[in-house]
């Protein structure tokens, strides 16, 4: 590095004379030592004048420093100490206190390197790499502010030097992110894409959330480095930003960059970042989900994950085939139970019951696990085919008749096919493996009290549920709904109300809801009960019966 021999000295020997406050002294001289020399090693000491002969003390000094670099390179930074200490006896030169900072600077020892660096500037004010060593143990100190002084007098000194304008820079980024920028933007302007530069910048604009500035920094360093990390953090950034087709672009680049399991990778994060913001806000559009599917065609080793995000894109640009097959190789071809399971989950969420139901029906048939035919008889009943929601829980409990949720579902569905006294077994069934299940005791209760019969029983068995889950809708109805049949029908509009409070009511909860106000004569209360059943059920004849009778 270029040495400037313009230091104003002023500046420098107010540093020297105390701006700099460290707790360690000065070296001390060496120690006294009682010995005898003889004439002739006084002669070589010592000539005429009684001063020391300074060709032997530059040798001396010579050694000892030739002999604290070779160990300073090898990073015997302690050993080195001593040497350059041996080397001061001889020479207090600006060099050796220089050596002696930079080295305590290596060993972390900051306090000590920055008085060396002050003993340094005394004896040479011109000697720029001894400041550096002050800004650097300032900032290992965190002593932000003179280390920002130090490197700011560097940079008026050396204003060439990028390497003092970074540093500065980097401070800066703790304290005015603004000139740090500014630093940075002008290294850019004087020498281009300067990767350095540019990663600083991007770690910034990320920090501040300025996503405009932050993609287009990237894209500076994408074109300089043509590095894998920063095509991936483009992906990552437009999928943020909701730019797709920049993200499938990126993405293409990726196949070329990465290996398959990191092309898995960055494909299920596309693909789910598309479908989470379709969910949010319809931002993909069909045409990209196409592209993506045209994209991952190419690519035959995806993990089940990724095969299964690709399969859910191919379902929402109606491509069923596609989408079968992406799950298939999610499922059967990996022997993933797990993706399976997650693909009838899918079909549920989005309402294909009978879709979701066959599949779980297929993959109960390959894995054979209770789940699998549990989820079958649930997404049949949801479709309303009771009699092959009963097939399906009726295989899963010939494999295991110890599982309380096939045996409380089964009652549900046997409930729906009007076969009462074997819904009651299974009941009973579910009850006696796990006597605390919510939903069994629930669906007993509500059973029982359609048809009017053991009603404390009933009550008794409600109660249970409400207590294990106090703020289920379903449970409040069922307990205000036996206190109907009971004829305490204040006690049951406190319940029903209370299971409307919720917030999760439907239309049944209503609807009870409206008889038990048109049994306490409340038949304008009973008339906006039976609506609000009806608009969350118009085809509920049940309601519309009793609010056209209350309403003529």
């Amino acid at each position: 590095m270029t040495i400037s021999r313009y230091i104003g000295r002023s500046w420098l020997a107010a540093f020297a004379a105390g701006i700099v406050v460290c707790s360690c002294a000065a070296p001390e001289p060496p120690p006294k030592h009682s010995v005898s020399l003889s004439k002739e090693m006084a002669a070589r000491l010592f000539g005429t004048t009684g001063k020391a002969d300074s060709a032997y003390r530059e040798r001396r000094a010579r050694g000892y420093f030739l002999r604290g670099s070779a160990l300073q390179m090898e990073k015997r930074h302690a050993e080195a100490i001593l040497d350059f200490q041996m080397a001061l006896r001889f020479d207090s030169s600006a060099v050796t206190l220089y050596a002696l900072a930079k080295n305590h600077a290596e060993l972390e020892r900051y306090d000590d390197a920055i008085e060396y660096a002050r003993l340094a500037i005394l004896r040479d004010s011109t000697f720029l790499p001894v400041l550096e060593i002050v800004g650097t143990s300032y900032l290992a100190l965190g002593e932000f502010e003179k280390a920002i002084q130090a490197y700011e007098k560097l940079v008026e000194l050396e204003p060439d030097s990028r390497q003092y304008r970074f540093m500065l820079a980097r401070i800066f980024e703790a304290y005015d992110q603004d000139k740090a920028v500014a630093i940075y933007n002008a290294l850019l302007e004087e020498a281009g894409g300067d990767e350095r530069v540019l990663r600083r910048l991007a770690e910034i604009y990320r920090s501040r959330n300025d996503q405009p500035r932050y993609e287009a920094v990237l894209e500076r360093l994408w074109a300089e480095t043509g590095e894998q990390d920063v095509n991936e953090e483009l992906i990552a950034a437009y999928c943020n930003s909701r730019d797709f087709d920049k993200a499938l672009n990126a993405l293409v680049r990726a196949t070329v960059l990465v290996d398959s399991d990191d092309a898995a990778r960055l494909f299920g994060a596309v693909g789910q970042s598309m479908l989470d913001a379709r969910e949010i806000a319809a931002t993909a559009t069909a045409d990209q989900f196409r592209r993506y599917l045209q994209i991952a065609s190419r690519e035959r080793f995806f993990d089940w994950q990724t095969n299964i995000v690709a399969g859910m894109v191919a379902y929402f640009v109606d491509d069923s085939t596609i989408a079968d097959v992406y799950f298939d190789r999610a499922a059967i071809a990996t022997n993933q139970s797990d993706a399976a399971f997650r693909i009838g989950i899918f079909y549920l969420q989005n309402g294909k019951y009978l879709r979701s139901a066959t599949r779980f029906e297929r993959y109960d048939s390959i894995f054979a696990e209770s789940r699998f035919a549990l989820y079958a008889g649930y997404t049949y009943a949801y479709a309303g085919d009771y009699g092959r929601a009963f097939g399906a829980l009726k295989r899963g409990l010939e494999r295991d008749s110890t599982n309380t949720e096939l045996w409380a579902q089964a009652g549900l569905v046997l409930e729906h096919l009007g076969r009462t006294a074997e819904s009651d077994v299974a009941y009973e069934a579910a009850l006696k493996l796990e006597p605390d299940n919510a939903f069994a005791n629930n669906n007993l209760a509500y059973s029982l009290a359609t048809r009017g019969i053991e009603l404390q029983r009933a009550l008794a068995l409600a109660r249970k549920s409400m207590e294990i889950q106090p703020n289920n809708a379903s449970f409040l109805d069922t307990y205000g709904w036996i206190l109907f049949n009971m004829g305490n029908y204040d006690g049951a509009v406190k319940y029903l109300e209370k299971a409307i409070k919720t917030g999760n009511a439907g239309a049944t909860i209503y609807e009870h809801l409206g008889d038990c106000y048109r049994k306490l004569g409340m038949n304008t209360d009973a008339v906006t009960a039976y609506r609000k059943a009806l608009e969350l059920a118009p085809e509920r004849v049940s309601a519309a019966t009793r609010l056209e009778e209350l309403t003529k």
